[in-house]
């Protein structure tokens, strides 16, 4: 049932040169959780009800029962690994010989001789790994367990409770044993670099730094953005990982807390170098009052005067400020209300390749906000800056008259807001950004912005040429899978009074019942490259645009519209003025007015329109220059444009889906519905649009955007059944967007 971590082939997890204190979690019956005291501890092993640690100076430690002297450790300062077996141990020496001592069931006891450099100890037998890359087998053969396969090219040994693994120099994994539950069913592939056995199960990691565990238990960990595993564990029933800046993971049972990470350092205020994982407890080796490299800690109770430190952390604006923060760095801000404004300086700023992130701790609510009179939250001066899962909102109250942004940006460029949650800031855009080059991505902004004059709007930006002197050195403003809704302005609001844009992308933005409109991007000046795909919108006041795509100058440079929806207003998708224009793919439908309104410049244009999906109830097909088109076959005699187009007569009459992963937090989704039979629930093939295989399991939960704080309105666990959705918000039961994420178990 042990565990053996190998970080490489032939290395003990000592191997990291790194030490620190020992925590224990899970069942306690016998004391395995009351662990020694001490900073100075390298490496740990887990048994059946017992606790294992090798010290810096090569002694060994052992706590909890010792009824079969599995605690009675050897003397001796010149151990370099250590490996416990369900009532025995093994201790590997520098001069390559090996200590067993414990229950003696099976010749478990009897240590071959040999030259070896890893060990690993099972439940009743025992494995080891020469120097000559050949593995050796002794005690209980109750299952084949101690049936070695022949060959000198292995670089990794582990023991379960009654089966073995081996890993290769080719990254390939061998099995044998018992295969009562499929733990000799290994994954094929030769990508392996780590191997751990649990009771009946497996677990590897992969090259990519995946986890992959077999068996009893059946689980793909997908590694989280800009992490990687480095080390895994396996216990009786569970499993564990560590990632590369410190925290755990735990997956499968977990009834005695064996799975559930301590806060104080699965929150990163301390951090992992070592895991192992028994029979329902498990070990962590802990450092405190340390920094990991290139990461800063913030906390609504931090100081200017901390260094920091995930046990100094600093407050937000030091944080903003400091010069210690250098490009690559990552700023981790732990939940909690901040209470601003606050500017983010031009100094410091990361660099093309190495932002500086500014992210919440995973898990955490980070609210920032400010005083009502203030018109400002968050301002970004720097180059190259993240942020991250960030919550920004302020009362302004209509009385005050006053106007401004909840997030601003007028310079810099490579920005990105990533996961954002702007909300509930009238008389304020969400985000009012003009930096060159900026990246909104699953960024929520609801109830901002200002009716009355159109001065405020969910997200207002800009990209313009003229901040970088050529069109052709103009980086893109790209808006992915963003969603603005309810805002008393427009929703997107790409306008620029006085200036020229370009190199605009919207992929994946939904956009719907704003006040104003949903969706605007253009304005007086010359607009280029605009594309804007797989987006949708769904605007019930019908007496106003739903989307536009340019304004008011004599004429623009290239627009293309693919793969969207765009549902509801009097005039659903006004196009104006554009020399080049491609429409394809597209869903149009309002119930009253007009799909399509278009203006052509007073030159030579180019467009094309085809393989679209209209739906005519009363409304008109289009209007072109004033004149007006009422059905699809005389738009197509008059324009020979949207020759593959299709007309329905009526309404839309199906249930809609559409689902968006998140790039950055692959355990995030969007999940858009249009229900146009009405009907109270819906129903999901949640597995299927996440591509979920059998083998991997995961819980989900779903909750509505305007809420993604509140109680889900659906949670369980992800298989191959369909999900009963209750339709949630504003627009049900028409129309729905929710949050989805998953979770190991």
């Amino acid at each position: 049932m042990v565990v053996v971590i190998f970080f490489v082939a032939g290395l003990c997890p000592c191997g990291t040169g790194l030490a620190g204190q020992i925590i224990a979690w899970g069942n306690n019956d016998n004391g395995q959780c009351d662990v020694p005291d001490g900073n100075d501890f390298v490496d740990i092993s887990a048994g059946l009800s017992h606790g294992l640690a090798l010290r810096s100076n090569g002694q060994i430690v052992a706590w909890c029962s010792n009824e079969l002297g599995q605690c009675s450790v050897p003397d001796g300062n010149d151990f370099i690994a250590i490996s416990a077996g369900s009532y025995h141990n093994l201790a590997l020496k520098s001069d390559g010989s090996i200590v067993a001592w414990g229950a003696s069931k099976g010749d478990v006891l009897d240590v071959p001789d040999g030259d070896y450099i890893a060990i690993s100890a099972g439940a009743y037998h025992n494995l080891a790994l020469k120097a000559d890359g050949s593995v050796v087998a002794w005690g209980s053969d109750s299952a084949g367990e101690l049936d070695v396969p022949d060959g000198n090219d292995f670089v990794a040994v582990a023991a379960g409770w009654y089966f073995s693994l081996a890993l290769r120099s080719d990254g390939s994994i061998i099995a044998w044993g018992s295969n009562e539950a499929g733990q000799l069913n290994v994954p094929e592939g030769n990508n392996y670099i780590a191997i751990a056995a649990g009771g009946k199960h497996g677990v590897a990691l992969r090259a990519d730094r995946s986890v992959v565990s077999w068996g009893a238990i059946e689980a793909t960990v997908i590694r989280p953005p800009s992490q990687d595993f480095k080390a895994i564990a396996a216990g009786s029933n569970h499993c564990l990982a560590l990632l590369s800046n410190g925290s755990v993971v735990g997956w499968d049972c977990g009834e005695d807390g064996q799975v559930d990470i301590p806060s104080l350092i699965n929150d990163q205020r301390n951090i992992f170098i070592a895991i192992a994982a028994g029979d329902r407890f498990s070990i962590g080796i802990y450092q405190g009052q340390q920094r990991v490299e290139n990461q800063w800690y913030v906390s609504p109770t931090g100081s200017p005067y901390g260094d920091g430190s995930p046990d100094n952390p600093w407050d937000l604006t030091t944080a903003l400020g400091s010069t210690l923060v250098e490009p690559g760095h990552t700023v981790w801000i732990a939940d909690g209300i901040y209470h601003g404004p606050f500017v983010k300086p031009a100094i410091p700023s990361g660099i093309e390749g190495k932002p500086i992130i500014y992210r919440a701790m995973p898990g955490h609510r980070v609210t920032m906000t400010a005083d009502k009179m203030e018109r400002i939250v968050l301002k970004n001066y720097a180059d190259y800056v993240w942020f991250w899962g960030l919550e920004v909102t302020i009362d302004g109250a209509e009385e005050l008259g006053l106007w401004g942004n909840a997030v601003k940006q007028d310079e810099g460029i490579g920005a990105k807001y990533i996961n954002m949650v702007v909300h509930d800031c009238p008389n304020r855009s969400g985000f009012y950004v003009s930096g060159v080059g900026t990246e909104f991505y699953g960024c929520l902004s609801y109830r901002n912005g200002r009716w009355a004059d159109g001065l405020a709007h969910g997200l207002y930006c800009q990209n313009r040429p003229e901040d970088i002197n050529d069109l052709k050195d103009l980086p893109w403003m790209d808006f992915f899978d963003c969603i603005a809704f309810d805002n008393f302005g427009w929703g997107v609001h790409s306008y620029a009074e006085y200036s020229n844009m370009a190199n605009m992308l919207y992929d994946g933005v939904v956009a719907y019942g704003n006040s104003i409109g949903n969706f605007i991007s253009g304005g007086n000046g010359h607009d280029d490259n605009f594309i804007v795909c797989n987006c949708f919108t769904y605007f019930p006041h019908n007496e106003r645009t739903n989307a536009e795509f340019g304004y008011n100058s004599a004429f623009n440079g290239s627009l293309i519209v693919e793969n969207s929806v765009f549902l509801g207003g009097e005039s659903v998708v006004s196009l104006h003025n554009w020399q080049n224009l491609i429409f394809q793919n597209n869903t149009c439908y309002t119930p009253n007015g007009l799909l399509l309104s278009i203006t052509t410049p007073d030159i030579v244009f180019r467009y094309n329109f085809d393989n679209n999906r209209y739906y005519l109830d009363s409304s008109y097909l289009a209007s072109l220059n004033g004149l007006d088109y009422r059905t699809l076959v005389l738009w197509q005699q008059e324009t020979e444009w949207d020759l593959g187009s299709i007309n329905d007569v009526g309404g839309p009459k199906d249930v809609w889906v559409f689902f968006r992963p998140n790039k950055y937090e692959p355990d995030r989704a969007f999940l858009i519905i249009y229900n146009w039979p009405g009907n109270e629930t819906v129903y999901i093939a949640l597995s299927k649009l996440w591509g979920v295989k059998k083998y991997q399991q995961y819980q989900y939960k779903i909750v509505s955007v305007d809420d993604i704080w509140g109680e889900p309105i659906a949670e369980g666990s992800i298989d191959d059944k369909y999900i009963k959705l209750e339709m949630a918000g504003a627009y049900a039961p028409q129309f729905g967007c929710y949050l989805v994420t998953r979770s190991i178990p």
